[in-house]
């Protein structure tokens, strides 16, 4: 996965989606009936235009990747000036037709800049600004509870800010951070006694001694791809006519194909938001009379959560199932909670263990796949996430019509439990990796001498 952009104008890509994203969508989605009741909509009607504008971001996502419309920040810096417009209109101008286009275009723009900020900006400092973004768009409509359109306003205006920096500097994204990522997975051949052949780093790639030492003065070892195998074929200067195989896996490494795990890993999450977050809600409002300006404190609390996890260091592959087993745990802590803060926990537990996987997951990957690949690994993912969010809201919704919401979030985690199996099968433990593996030597003609 692609790295930093320079310095830190590189973060304005994901300041520019968070406050686009996460900060204007819970802002909307905890003021639905008061902004319903500026413009005279029902708070439900507010609702569904949220839950449309979060379709048209995942639509969205599929035209800026396959024209790549988002891949410099000048065209980031416009749509995020155009998405925070959208925000601010929809929050400073009392109409239904403000609001409600207001909210589709910020909407639809938002998911477009989620994915690009996601393939550029590191996971750790990624999901820290989106959980700071859903903080802040959580606080501001607790605190302008009267006055819905100020959060609105206020998210529109950084997403704007962000933007007009980015469309003027248009700060140029680099390769990963990491040494020898642009060469990564791959094998540099040069000719016999070349500098590059002669250089005392071929030498450590095999035993002092071996036949792999002497043969690999044909070839030159770049850099291994982060839990892939490496292999090429290079002539041998000693035997006329031999060849040798160098192969090299990295030790630590999950190996596989990074789109099938990645991808049900970021499924199974977004099922657990989806089935998680408004039903929450909803039991806030219904079983405890939880009234909405007095929700946004219940959903900050669990998003505080949520920003203290996203900032802790250091991803294992082997996290991945238990961390996707709490994750299921967070529907019925919602469904058995015997009260509003025993709900909260649920819900911080739900997203704080999204936001880990998410991050472990994009960390991961960042390894494994090749940099021309990375905004290809952003949007399918990101599509894997919405889609499982919209199935787990579906699921939930329907459940509960027939058992209620406590029972439908009961067996929301069933889903979830299946894919940390899955995920537990697709991504082999790291001690699987053979330290062993890192040169080897076939000759193919001649001999081992």
């Amino acid at each position: 996965m692609a790295g930093d952009c320079s310095g830190r104008r590189g973060l304005l890509w994901a300041v520019a989606a968070a406050a686009a994203g996460p900060m204007a969508g819970f802002a909307i989605v905890l003021l639905a009936k008061p902004l319903g009741g500026v413009v005279g909509l029902p708070g439900a009607v507010v609702g569904y235009v949220a839950l449309t504008a979060g379709v048209l971001a995942a639509i969205g996502v599929l035209p800026a990747w396959q024209w790549r419309l988002l891949t410099t920040g000048r065209r980031v810096g416009v749509a995020a000036v155009l998405a925070g417009a959208g925000a601010v209109v929809a929050g400073a101008i009392s109409a239904i037709p403000a609001l409600t286009c207001g909210v589709l275009v910020a909407g639809a723009l938002s998911g477009p800049l989620l994915v690009a900020a996601r393939a550029v900006v590191p996971a750790r400092e990624f999901y820290f600004l989106m959980a700071t973004g859903g903080l802040a768009g959580a606080a501001l409509a607790g605190t302008c509870a009267e006055n819905p359109g100020l959060p609105l306003i206020v998210a529109g205006g950084v997403a704007a800010t962000a933007g007009c920096v980015l469309a003027v500097f248009d700060p140029p994204t680099r390769a990963p951070g990491r040494p020898g990522s642009a060469q990564r997975g791959r094998v540099a051949a040069t000719s016999p006694g070349s500098a590059a052949a002669a250089s005392p780093g071929n030498a450590a790639a095999a035993p002092p001694g071996s036949a792999a030492a002497a043969s690999l003065g044909s070839a030159a070892i770049v850099s291994f791809g982060g839990g892939e195998s490496v292999e090429t074929v290079a002539s041998d200067p000693v035997i006329p006519g031999g060849e040798v195989r160098v192969v090299g896996v990295a030790v630590g490494a999950p190996t596989g194909q990074p789109l099938r795990w990645a991808g049900s890993c970021c499924a199974a999450v977004g099922f657990v938001m989806g089935a998680t977050i408004l039903p929450a809600l909803h039991l806030l409002l219904f079983r405890w009379k939880v009234l909405d300006a007095h929700q946004c404190g219940y959903v900050g609390a669990a998003l505080a959560v949520a920003l203290v996890v996203a900032s802790v260091r250091g991803y294992r592959a082997s996290a991945l199932a238990p961390l996707l087993i709490l994750a299921a745990g967070g529907p019925l802590l919602v469904a058995t909670a015997p009260g509003p803060w025993r709900l909260t926990v649920g819900m911080a537990v739900s997203v704080a263990a999204t936001v880990r996987v998410l991050a472990t997951v994009d960390s991961l990957v960042r390894q494994q796949v090749p940099d021309s690949a990375v905004r290809t690994y952003s949007a399918v993912t990101a599509l894997a996430f919405a889609g499982g969010a919209a199935a787990g809201l579906g699921a939930v919704a329907g459940l509960s019509r027939w058992w209620g919401t406590g029972t439908a979030l009961t067996l929301a985690s069933i889903p979830v439990l299946a894919a940390a199996v899955l995920t537990t099968r697709l991504i082999p433990h790291p001690g699987s990796v053979p330290a062993a593996r890192t040169a080897t030597v076939l000759p193919i003609e001649g001999g081992a001498r």
